[in-house]
């Protein structure tokens, strides 16, 4: 693990990652993990983030759903390695239905929901 401090080349940055580990406390969603996710990288992320709550059936096995252990954030990082080329086909599938939901797709979820 290295930390790199601020960086300006994140897609050079996130093609060469493996995974994403991010065990917040609070999430009010996790922008990060959906960019990683859209670059078709899996996460291991907090059951309570946001994010999570879109999580498919296939990446739930990486939610962390107590932040605070140790053991349980090392038994998704081994479960992540057991099947780590799996995780990544599934992250590249479900990077591809966030990525292609767009701004007008948003944008008429709103309006319906405030019509309805």
């Amino acid at each position: 693990m290295t930390f790199l401090g601020y960086r300006t080349d994140m897609p050079a940055l996130m093609a060469a990652a493996d995974l994403v580990v991010h065990p917040a406390r609070y999430e009010a969603y996790g922008l990060g993990v959906h960019e990683a996710l859209c670059c078709g990288v899996p996460a291991v992320v907090s059951a309570s983030a946001g994010v999570a709550e879109r999580f498919p059936h296939d990446l739930r096995p990486l939610l962390l759903q107590d932040v605070e252990s140790v053991s349980e954030l090392t038994s998704r990082l081994r479960t992540w390695r057991a099947a780590k080329d799996s995780f990544r086909e599934h992250a590249v599938a479900f990077g591809a239905a966030l990525g292609a939901r767009t701004w007008d797709d948003m944008s008429r979820d709103l309006v319906a929901m405030i019509r309805s």
